[in-house]
């Protein structure tokens, strides 16, 4: 196993994994329940390792040409159809599962 990405939060770690085994890239996730402790030593952040050491070079040029998502929040919403309240984190109504159709 060759490591090809480590990071402090794991939902990060798994973005890029999932970009990873997309391309039929077999990973490894080590350390992936470790950012719920209370103390994060870098030596034990989540990290994915490739299986095949063919596969590294690949892994890394996808890592860095992806691009995160944009995970902030736009303005909290009300839902057209129930009338609920709708964090803006949300896409579709927490309440009745419609779409947020604001422009």
């Amino acid at each position: 196993m060759i490591e090809v990405y480590s990071h402090a939060d794991s939902a990060i770690v798994g973005f890029y994994r999932s970009l990873l085994e997309d391309a039929g890239i077999k990973t490894y996730f080590r350390n992936e329940f470790v950012s719920g402790a209370e103390v994060i030593v870098p030596v034990f952040y989540p990290t994915i390792c490739v299986i095949d050491p063919e596969d590294e070079a690949r892994a890394l040029e996808i890592i860095k040409n992806a691009s995160l998502p944009d995970l902030t929040a736009g303005p909290d919403w009300k839902c057209e159809t129930c009338g609920e309240n709708v964090p803006g984190t949300f896409d579709q109504c927490w309440n009745c599962s419609n779409p947020d159709l604001t422009p």
